[in-house]
């Protein structure tokens, strides 16, 4: 949408100058978009300003064109006539698309068709039909993404091993959100009611986000706060069905649980204000597990002409019991005695944030302050990250994109049932990653990347690590839908304090320390094809991608279970030690299509990932099932259906894992029934979920009816723990404003 005026050619201009005044605004909202980028002619490139505004001279002979693209809108483009113009242009907020704008691949907005690496994101849409009781049940929808038992893997790069940190990096608000003691991806940190979109990062991003991203990043975006009065009161429910084997049945009377979640924003005096709640009373299917959980979040948000002041405090309180592994396998839902894990936790987190705009470039300052009260134990962990960023126009038609930055993570271990004494750890880096643009002949365009992180790790008094990680990559439009990437990056991941120094007993098993640790380390290189598809007239609209890539890791760190020494006695316990080589390689392929018509759309996406993941330490003369690394897969296929007709909408989802190629043999000795359970079930996974729900729009009403395990069937991830039966989920959601 756009509105304009002609006041005159200004004094001083030859003619064939043109000279515009211009400001983006958000559509519904009236709001400025600052920072927004304006392309004329597809060669002069501005950016807004605070209030949106931006200005320009360029040569124009009959008519001249403008194109504004803002994460999260759609792009605008139009062509005016060549005299001097104020234009108002109002951006629209996405709709799902399959070519969005990202921002995790290189820290800065861009078309994600024009990245070097492969992406794949939930827009607000898709968070919002998953009645999920956390965020990684949405996540495990994606292609090549897996979560197994809460630990995630990309294109099978890791499998799952208690108690080793995380090697997918979760951040939140474009910093790391990984508690200090154990470096592991916590889910239910994320307040899924508030995210506004999900981007995960496939290979080792550490050059642009340091330590823990060796697999990939999982990049949480959160909502801001609205321009005009705006809220939401979402309230979920669930009960379940019979087990599909009837004797794991335990429960007398229906379990049921609940979920609520309520939030209200909006802007007083160019002040924005935002607050959440959430209450979680979660009833497990498995006996004796079930947590009660509140979530608080306040955001204040203020600008003040050019600088961005941002301030939010969360805060989290939970009393749970975890389920470890079964008692049998014929009652798969009941614990093995002395196994269930209670817990009482407090968290705070607050996070400062400054952006301050000046000559064309972004200045941020970002801080975290992240507490942790667990039992007997406290953690805390400071973050201060500078970061600034840059479009330089080099040529006519060229650009230079720099973005570059210091990080300081210090954490503290103050207090902690699993550790002797108290410990600290300190993290310092320094990272600038450049991307060129180079203007091709028919309109095509070639992307070069390049970036480079140094990290300084410590703990305690240990000596310092310093660790070099580099990354490079280009884009290549081929024509005017196709596009060819190719990227090469170095991940690292520093042993966790609890990896180096937790003691523990849990009956006669003890976790023992290894204060040895080296670093995980390795690199990943991939080669994409993306082709964009657009039929009659944007009816049809959609995607391809095919994607090979090839990942190789030296030192993995995995729990090693056997006769172990403390205090010169013999033992039986679990210690990390470094173990393997990895070589993962395979292909991706992934599609996504959506059908227009006059009473709404049918959309369908998915993707098949092809994995082999061979352990480089195996020799002939090994067990053949050692050749492959420990709780990985070979096949991997997800498939979405939803149609919209008016509305109504309804949808399934189709998942499958292959099974499980090697099991550690601690499950053998440890876990009752294992072996029983590989001769009588296969280790994988197959899964049908579906949906219906109903918008009542002029009330602001939305109900949805979620069944999750549509078959009943008996599925296993792991020894020792059955999936959930056929579960039937209501949602009812009440919005206005901005969010209705």
């Amino acid at each position: 949408m756009i509105a304009f005026s002609y006041p005159g050619s200004y004094p001083g201009f030859a003619q064939n100058i043109t000279n515009i005044l211009g400001r983006v605004l958000d559509s519904a909202t009236g709001e400025a978009l600052p920072a927004a980028y304006v392309s004329l002619n597809d060669s002069i490139t501005k950016i807004t300003d605070a209030k949106g505004y931006f200005k320009a001279s360029i040569a124009c002979i009959k008519k001249f064109t403008v194109a504004v693209t803002y994460l999260g809108y759609e792009t605008f483009k139009a062509t005016f006539s060549c005299r001097d113009s104020i234009i108002t242009i109002k951006l629209k907020p996405k709709q799902i698309t399959f070519n969005p704008v990202v921002i995790t691949a290189t820290r800065h907005e861009q078309r994600l068709e024009k990245v070097p690496v492969s992406i794949e994101v939930l827009s607000p849409q898709l968070i919002d039909q998953q009645p999920a009781v956390s965020l990684d049940n949405i996540v495990n929808t994606l292609s090549g993404v897996q979560v197994t038992m809460r630990q995630i893997t990309i294109r099978g790069a890791s499998g799952w091993a208690y108690g080793v940190g995380s090697r997918t990096l979760p951040v939140l608000d474009d910093l790391p959100l990984s508690p200090p003691e154990a470096s592991d991806m916590r889910w239910f940190l994320f307040p899924e009611g508030l995210i506004d979109r999900v981007e995960i990062l496939k290979g080792a991003s550490s050059a642009l986000y340091g330590s823990g991203a060796m697999d990939g990043i999982v990049h949480v975006t959160l909502k801001e706060p609205t321009q005009k009065p705006s809220g939401f009161v979402n309230f979920f429910t669930y009960t379940y069905d019979n087990p599909p084997i009837e004797h794991w049945k335990w429960w007398q009377s229906p379990l049921v649980g609940y979920r609520l979640q309520a939030a209200a924003s909006t802007t007083i005096k160019e002040t924005g204000f935002l607050t959440y709640g959430e209450y979680n009373h979660f009833n497990s299917y498995k006996k004796d597990e079930w947590a009660r959980r509140q979530r608080y979040i306040i955001s204040l948000q203020r600008r003040i002409k050019k600088v961005k002041l941002k301030l939010t405090g969360h805060y989290l309180q939970s009393t749970q019991q975890d389920f470890f592994f079964w008692k049998r396998l014929d009652s798969a839902y009941v614990p093995f005695p002395g196994s269930i894990v209670v817990s009482n936790l407090k968290q705070a987190i607050i996070d400062p944030k400054i952006t301050y705009l000046h000559n064309g470039g972004v200045h941020k300052l970002m801080g975290r302050f992240f507490y942790t009260a667990r039992d007997t134990e406290e953690h805390k962990q400071v973050i201060v990250e500078y970061q600034y960023k840059k479009k330089y126009e080099i040529t006519h038609n060229a650009v230079f994109w720099l973005t570059s930055g210091t990080q300081v993570i210090k954490g503290f271990i103050d207090r902690a049932a699993f550790f002797a004494e108290p410990h600290t750890q300190l993290n310092i880096a320094y990272y600038a990653h450049g991307e060129q643009s180079v203007p091709l002949r028919n309109n095509r365009e070639l992307r070069v990347f390049a970036g480079v992180r140094l990290e300084g790790y410590r703990v305690d008094s240990l000596p310092v690590i310093l660790y070099p990680v580099f990354r490079a990559g280009g884009n290549l439009q081929l024509a005017k839908a196709t596009y060819l990437r190719a990227s090469l990056g170095q991940g690292v991941r520093f042993p966790s304090i609890a990896e180096l120094f937790t003691f523990y007993r849990l009956g006669p098993i003890y976790v023992l320390p290894e204060p040895n640790l080296k670093p995980e380390k390795g690199w990943t290189a991939e080669i994409g094809l993306r082709q964009l598809l657009s039929l009659k007239q944007d009816k049809v609209q959609g995607f391809i991608d095919i994607a090979g890539f090839w990942y190789e890791y030296e030192d993995l760190v995995e729990y090693r279970f056997g006769l172990q020494r403390v205090n010169n006695l013999p033992v039986l316990g679990f210690r990390p030690v470094n173990v393997s080589n990895a070589l993962v390689y395979g292909l991706e392929t992934s599609f996504g299509s959506q059908y227009n018509f006059n009473s709404g759309h049918m959309r369908l996406w998915g993707g098949y990932t092809y994995i082999t993941p061979i352990n480089k330490n195996w020799e002939h003369g090994d067990r053949p099932k050692d050749r492959w690394l420990t709780f990985r897969f070979r096949h991997l296929v997800k498939v979405n259906f939803e149609i919209n007709l008016r509305n109504a909408t309804a949808g399934v989802k189709y998942q499958y894992q292959s099974p499980i190629l090697n099991i550690d043999d601690a499950f053998l000795i440890i876990v009752p029934d294992t072996k029983t359970l590989i001769d009588s079930f296969q280790l994988n996974f197959e899964n049908i979920d579906a949906f219906v729900g109903y918008n009542f729009d002029k009330i602001g009403i939305q109900v949805q009816l979620y069944i999750t395990n549509v078959l009943n069937k008996a599925i296993f991830f792991l020894p020792g723990n059955a999936w959930q039966p056929r579960t039937l989920w209501l949602k009812l959601k009440w919005a206005y404003g901005q969010w209705k």
